[in-house]
C-alpha cells in the first residue's frame, strides 16, 4: 500500500502518469524493483492519473467536476480490486505479458487501462448516479445568492473618449448579457414544472436586471456615438446596436414577468 500511494502522489505531483510508467519500466529493466513491485507501482501511478484532472477542476461547476470524479473513481475501485489480486495472479502473468520484465510493465499498464474500460463501459449510469450523488448539480438557489451576477459591468466611463476602447467595452458587455439571458432560458423550463413563487420570483428579478443592463448598454453606445468615429467604429457602433435590438427587441417571457 506504501509503494502504491507513492506512485499516485508522484504521479499526480508529475502531472504525467506516461513519463511515471516509463519511470517504473526503467526500474524493472534494470532490477531495482521486482516485476511483482512494480506492478503496483503502475496500479499507483494510474490513480495517479486520475487525481490531476480532478484537483485541476476542483473550482469549477459540479457539473464539470462529475467527468473527472467518476475517472478517479473507476481507476481507485480498478487498481484496488487488482492489488488484491496481484500477489495470486503475478506468478502467471510473465506467459502473458511477455519475457522481459520493461515489456511486462508497459502491457500489463495496456491491459489494465484495457480491461477497467470494458468493466465499467456497462456502468457508466451507475457510475454517473454515484457522481450526481456527490456532486449535486448546480440550481437556481445560486442564482439567488448573487453568483452569475457578481461580475461588474464593462462599460467603463473614463474611456469614452477613446471610442476604440469604449466599444470594445461596449462588446465585452453585450455579450456579458448575452450570458445572462442564457442563464435565464436554461431555468425558464424549470418554471413550467413548479409552483415555487420565490424561484418564480428570482427569474422576474433577473429579468429586471437584463432589462437595466439593456438600457445601460444603450445609454452608452450613445455616448460614443457622440465621438469622431472612424468608418470602422461607426460600423462597430451600428453592428453592436443591432445585434443588442435584435437580441433583445422583445421583452422577455417568464413566468409571472413582463409580457
Amino acid at each position: 500500500m506504501t509503494a502504491f500511494v507513492l506512485a499516485a502522489v508522484v504521479t499526480w505531483l508529475a502531472h504525467s502518469s506516461v513519463a511515471m510508467v516509463l519511470l517504473i519500466m526503467s526500474l524493472a529493466a534494470s532490477a531495482v524493483v521486482p516485476v511483482g513491485l512494480a506492478f503496483v507501482l503502475v496500479l499507483g501511478a494510474n490513480v495517479g492519473s486520475g487525481l490531476i484532472p480532478f484537483f485541476m477542476t476542483l473550482k469549477n461547476e459540479p457539473e464539470v467536476r462529475r467527468i473527472p470524479l467518476g475517472n478517479l473513481l473507476m481507476r481507485v475501485v480498478g487498481a484496488l480490486a487488482l492489488l488484491w489480486l496481484l500477489p495470486t495472479i503475478t506468478p502467471h502473468l510473465a506467459a502473458y505479458l511477455g519475457s522481459e520484465p520493461s515489456r511486462q510493465v508497459a502491457n500489463f499498464h495496456s491491459a489494465f487501462n484495457l480491461v477497467l474500460a470494458l468493466f465499467f463501459l456497462p456502468l457508466t449510469d451507475v457510475v454517473s448516479a454515484v457522481t450526481g450523488r456527490l456532486l449535486k448539480p448546480s440550481t437556481a438557489d445560486e442564482t439567488a445568492d448573487g453568483k452569475e451576477w457578481e461580475n461588474p459591468s464593462y462599460l467603463d466611463v473614463t474611456v469614452i473618449d477613446t471610442p476604440r476602447l469604449a466599444l470594445a467595452c461596449a462588446s465585452r458587455e453585450v455579450l456579458r448579457m448575452a450570458d445572462k439571458v442564457e442563464a435565464m432560458l436554461r431555468r425558464t423550463i424549470d418554471m413550467f414544472q413548479t409552483t415555487d413563487r420565490e424561484a418564480i420570483g428570482r427569474l422576474v428579478k433577473m429579468d429586471d436586471e437584463v432589462d437595466k443592463m439593456y438600457d445601460e448598454i444603450k445609454l452608452y453606445i450613445a455616448k460614443i456615438s457622440r465621438k469622431e468615429l472612424t468608418s470602422d467604429e461607426a460600423s462597430l457602433s451600428m453592428r453592436l446596436s443591432v445585434y443588442r435590438t435584435r437580441f433583445l427587441g422583445h421583452k422577455f417571457v417568464s413566468c409571472g414577468g413582463p409580457e
